[in-house]
Order: C-alpha cells, then sequence, then structure tokens
C-alpha cells in the first residue's frame, strides 16, 4: 500500500501533515469531532485550507499487536469515489502514515 500522506500529532489531538496523490498535493488536518452526536459519526474531521475534505474513525487492528489506527475517508472531486485510506501512528505516536489501497473492496485495510 502507498504511502500518500505523513503526519504529526497536532496540539489539539489530532494530526497535522500533507497528503500527496496523483490529483492532490494538500497540507491537511485531522481535528477531533467534538460534535459527535450519533456512535457512527467520525472521531475525526479532515480539512484542508479551512475546508471539509474527508473524515476518520478509530479502530482497532485485528493484526499487528491490536493496535490503534484511523479508518480514513476522503474525497476528491477528480477520484471517482472517495479515497479510502488508514492513518497508522508509530509505536511513540511522533508521526504517523497515511497508506491508501487502490484496489480496496470499500473499506480501509489494516496493513
Amino acid at each position: 500500500m502507498p504511502v500518500v500522506g505523513i503526519f504529526k500529532p497536532s496540539k489539539n489531538g489530532g494530526w497535522d501533515g500533507r497528503i500527496c496523490t496523483l490529483s492532490v498535493n494538500t497540507r491537511a488536518r485531522f481535528m477531533p469531532n467534538d460534535n459527535r452526536r450519533t456512535g457512527n459519526a467520525p472521531d475525526f474531521l479532515i480539512t484542508s485550507a479551512g475546508c471539509q475534505i474527508g473524515a476518520a474513525w478509530r479502530r482497532q487492528s485485528t493484526r499487528a499487536g491490536n493496535k490503534p489506527f484511523l479508518a480514513v475517508q476522503i474525497d476528491d472531486p477528480f477520484h471517482p469515489g472517495p479515497i479510502l485510506a488508514a492513518l497508522f501512528p508509530n509505536d511513540d505516536e511522533t508521526s504517523a502514515n497515511l497508506v491508501w489501497n487502490p484496489k480496496t473492496d470499500g473499506v480501509a485495510h489494516e496493513h
């Protein structure tokens, strides 16, 4: 799975970094969603240049030691559907990689 972004923890409990694909090259921020009204509401809202471009949900890996990650959905007007990816923090949570599997079946996969 290609890495399409690298992120650092932000002061507000989210992540700041850059998303780079063939059609997107932008700074982005994962901001905690403080207005979750239902159980399936996203845990994070993803913004770029002040606009919401996606959302992310906390998940636990069933592989690799049951580690937490974020299942990510990003909307790109040049992509035929949402980009489904996953944000995997490194072990000490000083950075995280956003990975995308272009052959996804509609679910952000673990690695």
